[in-house]
């Protein structure tokens, strides 16, 4: 598959990270380690990349386990193994990095590991949400709409949903709409539905474009 964009910035998280946080005298060579690994997968040379990041990883290097599992998950440079990348998110998800834990319970959330998916990736949402984590926020928001892994319940929808909106998150901001569409948890209302969508689809969320419109024509 073609890998999507990545970025090497140690300011945001992202998708690709170089590692800073660790003791001086091993911060240098960890950093080149994942640079070297990160540079040859802007190239396209993904087995290089994938050498690089694999001894790294080997080492306990957050930064390069969650880019191994990355691309065990998306199947860059090599075929897709949803335990491997499981493994690896796990690696750098246990040394506290909230980005992994999403990813890991994304893995859950699709069925592609053993055990009831829903509660092993609420599980892992929350641990991320936990952390501050807007994505985790939004996980476990949408889980609670729909009663995915736990009792079905609005008000902590709410609580979650507009925790991760306080972030800019548009996924939150599309499932915020929802309710206020659905009027469930809060007071049914179409204009507030359509100002959230209309947040989300400027981010780019294209499904929050037809909702938008379905809202505005009350069908």
């Amino acid at each position: 598959m073609n890998a999507l964009p990545l970025s090497t910035s140690v300011s945001c998280v992202s998708l690709f990270r170089l590692v800073l946080t660790c003791t001086l005298g091993l911060c240098v060579q960890a950093q080149a380690d994942n640079a070297a690994g990160v540079k040859a997968y802007k190239a396209g040379q993904y087995q290089q990349a994938f050498r690089e990041f694999s001894a790294d990883a080997a080492k306990g290097n957050e930064n390069s386990a969650f880019n191994l599992g990355y691309m065990y998950q998306h199947g860059v440079g090599l075929k897709v193994d949803h335990a491997l990348a499981a493994k690896w998110f796990k690696v750098s998800a246990d040394q506290g990095d909230a980005g992994a834990m999403v990813a890991l319970g994304e893995i859950y959330e699709d069925g592609e590991l053993p055990g009831d998916g829903n509660v092993q990736a609420l599980s892992w949402y929350r641990k991320a949400a936990a952390k501050g984590n807007s994505d985790g926020q939004y996980k476990v928001g949408l889980f609670y709409d729909y009663g995915f892994g736990v009792k079905q319940d609005y008000a902590q929808a709410f609580k979650w949903l507009q925790q991760a909106i306080a972030q800019g998150n548009p996924g939150a901001q599309y499932e915020m709409g929802s309710l206020y569409e659905r009027g469930k948890g809060v007071k049914k209302d179409p204009g507030q539905a359509v100002a959230l969508y209309r947040k989300a689809a400027l981010q780019g969320l294209i499904k929050a474009q037809s909702s938008r419109a379905t809202a505005k024509s009350g069908g």
